[in-house]
């Protein structure tokens, strides 16, 4: 399956990307990740950080799937609200969820740092914001429950916003999450 089209930047960010050779016999391993992408090199550094023996294959190059259209951008704050997650699995496994991918960054970070080369990993912050009334509740009920969970959030009301958010977009309220 074709994954993407058009030209891609993260691989022209490597002169020469390593290749590996093809497996042509029997092995015996503790864990077989099917995936060289970004998802299956992070599993496969967790899982050798723990002593396993691991083994990763893919039909392409590494890093050749989705992780070379990939944004590159990591939150642990997806595309589902903690509001929707709660009202599907509960609160607390929302916020188990939100804690876990937010471990994930951190995880992501402390390995960046090993790395031969730099990564340019750099933390930033998230941003929500309602710019119709009809989104002022939920945003509320969002932050509300992130505080209630101990996210580090901040609610900032229209009176608050100038000067602070810069591009041009009518908002009536934000959620800011920030870093811990």
């Amino acid at each position: 399956m074709d994954l993407q089209s058009g030209k891609l930047y993260w691989p022209t960010t490597v002169a020469t990307p390593p290749t590996y050779p093809t497996l042509e016999e029997d092995i015996s391993c503790d864990v077989l990740i099917i995936g060289a992408g970004s998802s299956g090199a992070q599993c496969a550094n967790l899982l050798c950080e723990q002593g396993m023996s691991v083994v990763v294959v893919d039909k392409r190059k590494a890093g050749e799937g989705s992780t070379s259209s990939n944004t590159a951008l990591i939150q642990y704050a997806g595309e589902k609200s903690f509001v929707s997650l709660a009202h599907s699995f509960g609160e607390e496994a929302a916020a188990r969820h939100l804690r876990l991918c937010e471990q994930s960054i951190n995880d992501i970070e402390r390995i960046s740092r090993q790395l031969p080369i730099d990564p340019d990993f750099i933390r930033r912050d998230s941003l929500y914001y309602a710019s119709n009334k009809e989104d002022i509740p939920e945003l509320t009920e969002e932050h509300v429950l992130l505080r209630k969970h101990g996210f580090k959030v901040d609610f900032w009301d229209e009176g608050r916003l100038p000067g602070i958010i810069l591009f041009k977009k009518r908002l009536l309220c934000t959620i800011m999450m920030t870093r811990r």
